[in-house]
């Protein structure tokens, strides 16, 4: 399986995202496994990917689906399930855009920004998003933060990605207001924004839908899940080959050649890179991956890869070294990372045990 830059994967060589052979894609976004995530953030085993020691004998029957979904394409494996299973991880994937997209006027992100004074009745998926957005933001002091909303509109980003351009300036929006005031209610799933607060699914709602959709695959008889949606990558169970899962972290963008071969039982892998999702405006250049404290693009690394167990967590993981640029702030038990600096795009530096999940 290969993992694609934040902002869309394919398994085309030359093209940003995440390829979900079972045996060798192109890459460069996240990755991960997960049932629904545990709550305890100082547990290993919830937050650490598993290397993969095993050789399977991976005689089960696989499927493969392709499409597009949340603005970008996805793949998605199941090896040893039905084509059922494979049709109901499609039937999810359309279902948690159609309630978490920001384009979407009708879905409850879209409602609940609206009327960010409100308390709103919302699915246990969007409630599920809302905190693991708070709690991603409350692990990195601030750095990860989903309510750049009002940012992202005023750097032009106020419509789907493909219709962004030049027509307009660019305005300053300043610093984020921050999840501080974010109120959840799992009980009811009862969520407030607060005053003036906008929130932004981004990379993590593709992380969350990908751990989700492999969850359900594997508790409905699959031996084994893929889930790619736009570099977001999450693994869990029997690959399709019997090398565990093989992951060609690529981006071109960055590079021409590959930036690493990375193996694991099951896990999640998630890439930003500031060198996608660029759009000019009459004010300048401007690309997604906002620094939450000016609002402005950030200036960090040009490239990260981050393994953990969970696709959302690798999502965080990802922007905090990318927006803040400061290797140290990666918890080396939970996470590890490949970073490429600004101005370096032939090398690059390892964080934490990624060595063991290099071939």
């Amino acid at each position: 399986a290969g993992a694609g830059s934040s902002g869309g994967t394919t398994s085309s060589p030359g093209r940003r995202g995440v390829s979900s052979t079972g045996e060798r894609g192109s890459s460069g976004c996240n990755h991960q496994y997960s049932t629904r995530p545990a709550a305890g953030y100082g547990q290993r085993r919830v937050m650490s990917a598993t290397k993969s020691d095993t050789k399977w004998a991976s005689t089960q029957h696989r499927l493969d689906r392709r499409g597009r979904a949340m603005g970008t394409s996805f793949h998605l494996i199941v090896v040893g399930g039905s084509s059922e299973v494979g049709d109901r991880m499609e039937r999810q994937l359309h279902h948690l855009e159609s309630i978490w997209s920001r384009f979407v006027p009708s879905s409850e992100i879209s409602e609940l920004n609206a009327a960010p004074d409100n308390y709103q009745l919302v699915s246990e998926e969007t409630a599920e998003l809302i905190e693991r957005g708070v709690q991603g933001w409350a692990l990195t002091g601030g750095v990860f933060d989903p309510t750049i909303l009002q940012a992202m509109m005023a750097n032009g980003y106020d419509r789907t990605f493909s219709q962004c351009g030049n027509e307009e300036p660019a305005h300053r929006a300043g610093a984020s207001i921050g999840c501080g005031g974010i109120e959840v209610n799992r009980t009811i799933n009862l969520v407030r924004l607060g005053p003036g607060v906008g929130f932004d699914p981004g990379g993590i709602g593709k992380g969350l839908a990908a751990d989700l959709i492999v969850a359900d695959a594997m508790a409905n008889g699959a031996a084994g899940a893929m889930a790619n949606i736009g570099g977001d990558l999450v693994c869990r169970g029997e690959a399709p080959t019997g090398q565990g899962w093989v992951i060609d972290v690529t981006e071109r963008s960055v590079r021409d050649e590959r930036v690493a071969l990375l193996t694991l039982e099951e896990g999640a892998v998630a890439t930003s890179t500031t060198r996608k999702r660029r759009w000019r405006t009459a004010d300048g250049e401007r690309h997604h991956l906002l620094d939450p404290a000016t609002g402005d693009s950030s200036s960090g690394p040009t490239m990260v890869t981050v393994i953990a167990a969970q696709g959302w967590y690798a999502e965080v993981v990802a922007k905090h070294l990318i927006v803040s640029g400061d290797p140290t702030v990666i918890d080396t038990d939970l996470a590890a990372a490949i970073v490429i600096e600004q101005g370096d795009p032939t090398g690059h530096t390892t964080i934490g045990e990624m060595g063991g999940y290099l071939r």
